[in-house]
């Protein structure tokens, strides 16, 4: 009786042994939309490891979705796929990874992908948790929405040069993702592009990337510290709220917007040096940014959002280079202890500061002098320097403004209808600032480089 057992049990073992065994198969589809035939119903059930050649359409990658459920490593890379009309009418486009068409395989672990793809369309690797690995090819130039949304077994991805956008929501909660190799040619990374991706620690945008799409590295909180790069002018909403573990931010000095809660709940922040070209803070922009302790202010800003700066109650010292208080709502400082929060002013701007709305709660006002020497002031416009730049302001409408080396050359100068100007002190010490009026009168202004 025993030996009877033991036999049976032995037979089981046998039986489960092709289960839990690595199965290679290397097939040659040679007209494509027949992977099915080229298989028998028991290779469909056992093909752990694929490698194809040939030609495919979305036939075969059905195939490979719906009837081989054990399958986990796909080698695609010497693979053409064609173009494929559905009975639906829909058409897949070749050299294209199709919408969809991996949803949800989580026994899928890695592929190479073929070396002429150019689009990873929509969701193409949706719920793919299990993708631990994957190429993409020199000549990929688009990942659609949501392509690997919740690919948490991702641990690294290196982009190709090719690509120039990452779309919305592309490597959404892709939790075990630890590095990011971004290339030169990425123009923009698309809303929630990165969402929840806890396991960046750092990232470096390339020099192209202009605009960074809304919560697109919401809820990173792995991130430590970021550069952005001089193109970036944009900033989306709740782009990076919720990066509770970044303490460093370099921003560009192209930016002119940052988004509402942009940097919201950024615990771990400390100072921000907001760029002299930025014009708008979005409402909640640095809210419950508790760590943080100071703040620079440019002359350009304009519009600062309601709550930009609530529940920051660890600030002590606000810095602004506007001489003109900008017209805020009384909550933007709200829970700031304005009684101990040093406001720092240019020189001759504290009574404007001390008798504007909002600002005026600020009980420990101060001036500097943002241009180090004793006056830059004239009866018609006032000019001074910070951070390498000159900045020049009027209550009327200026038409050129030029800036001189003291020994007579022309520095820089923009010509425009317009009340504020921003120029590059160009390394200079010292120099003069010739101003034009629409009246067609003019006056000069000596400037010198920030000493403060």
């Amino acid at each position: 009786m025993k030996k009877k057992y033991l036999f049976v049990l032995l037979a089981i073992m046998v039986c489960l042994l092709p289960l839990n065994a690595q199965v290679s198969k290397t097939i040659n589809v040679t007209t494509a939309g027949t992977l099915n035939t080229l298989l028998t119903p028991d290779e469909l059930n056992i093909v752990t490891d694929l490698t194809l050649t040939g030609q495919i359409n979305q036939r075969d990658f059905i195939t490979m979705r719906d009837n081989m459920p054990v399958l986990a490593n796909i080698d695609m890379k010497a693979v053409t796929i064609n173009a494929y009309t559905g009975d639906d009418g829909t058409v897949y486009a070749s050299n294209s990874i199709p919408d969809n068409i991996f949803y949800n395989c989580i026994h899928l672990t890695s592929i190479n992908l073929p070396a002429t793809l150019t689009t990873i369309e929509a969701g193409a690797f949706f719920y793919c948790s299990g993708l631990t690995s994957i190429n993409f090819p020199p000549t990929l130039t688009s990942i659609g929405y949501q392509a690997f949304f919740d690919c948490s077994g991702l641990k690294s991805i290196n982009l190709p040069a090719t690509l120039t956008t990452i779309e919305a929501g592309a490597f959404f909660n892709c939790s075990g993702l630890t590095s990011i190799n971004f290339p030169a040619t990425l123009t923009s990374i698309g809303y929630l592009a990165f969402w929840s991706c806890s396991g960046l620690t750092n990232i470096t945008f390339p020099a192209t990337l202009t605009t960074i799409g809304y919560s697109a590295f919401e809820s990173c909180s792995g991130l430590t510290n970021i550069t952005f790069p001089d193109a970036l002018t944009t900033i989306g909403y709740s782009a990076f709220e919720g990066c509770s573990g970044l303490t460093n931010i370099t921003f560009s000095d192209a930016l002119t917007i940052i988004g509402g809660s942009a940097f919201s709940h950024c615990y771990s922040l400390t100072s921000i040096n907001l760029p002299a070209t930025l014009t708008t803070v979005g409402e909640f922009a640095f809210s419950n940014c508790g760590s943080l302790t100071s703040i620079n202010l440019p002359v350009t800003l304009t519009t600062i959002g309601a709550y930009a700066f609530e529940s920051c109650s660890s600030l002590s010292e606000i810095k602004t280079f506007s001489s003109v208080p900008q017209t805020i709502t009384d909550n933007v400082w709200q829970d700031v202890k304005e009684k101990t929060c040093k406001l720092i002013v240019p020189k001759g701007a504290a009574v404007a500061y001390k008798a504007a709305l909002v600002w005026k709660d600020f009980t420990n006002i101060s001036e500097f002098n943002p241009t180090g020497i004793a006056s830059v002031f004239s009866s018609r416009a006032k000019a001074w320097t910070a951070d390498g730049q000159v900045y020049v302001s009027s209550g009327e409408a200026i038409n050129k403004v030029e800036l001189i080396s003291l020994a007579g050359s022309i520095l820089s100068k923009e010509q425009a209808q317009k009340t504020i100007y921003q120029l590059n002190l160009n390394h200079e010490k010292v120099a003069i600032v010739r101003v034009t009026y629409q009246d067609g009168s003019s006056e000069s202004i000596k400037v010198a480089e920030n000493k403060d």
